[in-house]
């Protein structure tokens, strides 16, 4: 009953919301018309500003630079850097005498072994007949004493056989005349045959034969002994002949052994491959015939070879002035003009190079005794040149981005005012102007 009776009660009404007061719109107030004009009027004026900025030219900048310089009138030139070595134009290579003869009969491999004795110090200053080197001569002058001794030897055999031709000649000529002498009595001996026996004739008959006979044997073995005589003299002759020649070659090689200076220089040694290693010829090497070891340069011919860029040869002109300077010499620059251009290009050793070099040569104007033979040096040739130019440092010039037009900062009165330039000839470090004054000073570096 109470499960049904609570289930059936009502439930009361919600109260009402109270009531809210109606807000009402509130306008915003009207803006004053009267600055609108000057909103409009900033875009306009910023950018009149902007554009003058930017295409009036400064009367004066107030900044300094960082560095400046004056305007120097002077000449200015285009130069072609090089590098190359230095070589004298007159020069001597002196190699180990070739040494000629035979090598057996007369001597072994010693008699021609050229064992340094004696050599020029590397750098000395020789004149001309000057012994510069010498090789051990021992063997060589006992060689060619044996072939003095041997041609001696065969000149007294020579003599000799002749004596005995002679000798045998006059010998065999007395035997002639005695057979003739028999022949001549047989001959007379058979005129008495008309008063001797048929027996003695006939003995006469055959001496006389024989003594003919005898006769004409010893007249044709004369011809015979002479070809035979004169066969052994001449195989004496030639045996002469050729110990004469080994005797003077045995001389030429002895001579040779002395090397003198053939002209006034320098001397440098030559290298030879010692151990594992190339090494400067000194003495107790032993070279073979024909090789290098020394060279005497001429110091007053010293030269400078050098090679070019092929892209470049066509700005190189004969007699172009050249300032050289020395890498073992800092300071040293002596004056110098090209002579020598060579008309055939070299490429790589090794491989192709589709940039050639050409090599070119350079005379020095004036000498320097401590300039010798393979000096690694630096030239600077003379392309173009301006004379009586007003020069001013690549830095200093400046290009406007928008004309394109040069121009330089010049310092006027305590400020810096912009003057227009015309260029001229230039370098890698200055330029010919026109519109410049020698010595106004113009910034060469950054403004602060």
């Amino acid at each position: 009953m109470n499960r049904s009776s609570s289930a059936s009660t009502p439930l009361p009404n919600p109260a009402p919301e109270p009531q809210r007061p109606a807000l009402q719109k509130v306008e915003p107030p009207a803006p004053k018309r009267r600055f609108v004009w000057l909103w409009l009027l900033l875009p306009v004026v910023a950018a009149s500003a902007w554009y003058a900025f930017r295409t009036a030219q400064p009367a004066q900048v107030a900044t300094a630079p960082t560095r400046k310089v004056r305007v120097f009138r002077g000449t200015l030139d285009r130069t072609l850097r090089i590098t190359g070595v230095t070589l004298a134009a007159r020069t001597a290579n002196l190699r180990a005498p070739q040494m000629t003869g035979r090598r057996s009969g007369g001597g072994g491999a010693s008699d021609f072994g050229l064992v340094v004795e004696q050599l020029s110090r590397q750098g000395a200053r020789v004149k001309k007949g000057d012994v510069v080197a010498a090789f051990d001569q021992l063997n060589m002058a006992t060689r060619l004493d044996d072939y003095k001794a041997l041609r001696k030897l065969h000149e007294n055999s020579a003599g000799v056989l002749r004596s005995n031709l002679n000798m045998n000649r006059q010998a065999h000529l007395q035997r002639i005349r005695a057979a003739k002498g028999k022949l001549d009595k047989a001959a007379l001996d058979l005129k008495t045959a008309p008063v001797l026996a048929l027996l003695k004739l006939e003995k006469l008959r055959v001496t006389h034969a024989e003594a003919q006979s005898q006769y004409q044997s010893l007249v044709d073995q004369a011809d015979i002994l002479d070809e035979s005589q004169m066969a052994s003299i001449r195989y004496t002759e030639l045996d002469l002949k050729e110990a004469a020649m080994e005797e003077r070659r045995a001389q030429k090689n002895l001579d040779g052994m002395i090397v003198r200076a053939p002209v006034d220089g320098i001397t440098l040694a030559g290298e030879i491959f010692r151990g594992s290693e190339n090494s400067q010829i000194q003495e107790g090497d032993e070279l073979s015939p024909g090789q290098l070891f020394m060279r005497v340069d001429d110091p007053a011919s010293m030269i400078v070879e050098a090679s070019a860029n092929q892209a470049d040869i066509q700005d190189l002109h004969m007699g172009a002035r050249a300032q050289v300077m020395f890498e073992a010499y800092p300071g040293l620059e002596l004056p110098a003009r090209l002579y020598s251009i060579d008309p055939i290009t070299s490429g790589a050793r090794y491989r192709p190079a589709f940039v050639k070099k050409v090599r070119i040569r350079l005379k020095l104007d004036r000498l320097d005794p401590r300039v010798i033979s393979d000096l690694t040096v630096n030239a600077d040739v003379v392309l173009e040149s301006a004379a009586d130019a007003t020069i001013v440092p690549m830095e200093a010039i400046s290009e406007d981005p928008k004309t394109g037009k040069s121009y330089a900062m010049v310092e006027e009165g305590g400020t810096w005012k912009r003057k227009d330039v015309e260029l001229g000839l230039h370098n890698n470090t200055s330029v010919a102007v026109t519109g410049l004054e020698e010595g106004a000073v113009v910034a060469a570096g950054a403004f602060k």
